[in-house]
């Protein structure tokens, strides 16, 4: 039995607790759902010259994914990329775990993922048998700050979406971009952070 403190329990039920949500839980769905490292070394064999192949492979080893990833957008078409997106974060068939259950049990006001799939939106939906009533917003969604505001449930997507590849979170232009272009949300962000 996991003992919860009582100052947690008490954030959960007056709904101030935000829910922080990374790869892990998707790779709990499907476990054949990539790391980001994964990721780019896949991307990486699509780069014509080998010395950045090497490059990359090397930057993944020393956890320099930005670097990595900003490589392979530098030399690999955005089209190719988005195809292998979809095809890794957008299956046929969403993969359904009763984690999601559990989360939507918690009945929380808020949580963010960068995770770029949609497991979590469609399994809410699964295991509400359609009701799960959580607005999805991405980070440059400009009614974001409205959402977050209201009482209603709310996803976050800090990275972006598969329904909306070409505004994926994916290297380091892209992050710095969605940095400037969207502040409001990034110092939201750092807030919940400290």
């Amino acid at each position: 039995m996991v003992h919860w403190p009582e100052a947690l329990v008490r954030e959960l039920a007056d709904r101030r607790v935000l829910l922080f949500i990374g790869a892990g839980i998707s790779k709990a769905a499907s476990p054949t759902t990539p790391t980001w490292g994964q990721l780019l070394s896949s991307l990486s064999r699509k780069l014509e010259k080998k010395a950045d192949q090497k490059l990359v492979t090397q930057l993944i080893k020393q956890n320099g994914l930005l670097d990595a990833a900003q490589i392979i957008s530098d030399g690999v078409g955005r089209a190719d990329i988005n195809a292998r997106l979809r095809e890794v974060f957008q299956p046929n068939a969403t993969p359904h775990h009763s984690i999601y259950k559990y989360i939507l049990d918690l009945d929380l006001k808020t949580i963010v993922t960068t995770n770029y799939d949609e497991f979590m939106e469609k399994n809410f939906e699964y295991y509400s048998g359609g009701n799960a009533a959580y607005s999805v917003c991405r980070y440059a969604s400009v009614d974001l700050l409205e959402h977050l505001r209201s009482p209603s449930r709310l996803v976050v997507k800090a990275h972006g979406c598969i329904t909306e590849p070409g505004k994926i979170v994916l290297d380091r232009s892209s992050y710095f971009k969605a940095r400037q272009n969207n502040r409001g949300f990034l110092m939201l962000w750092h807030h919940y952070l400290q």
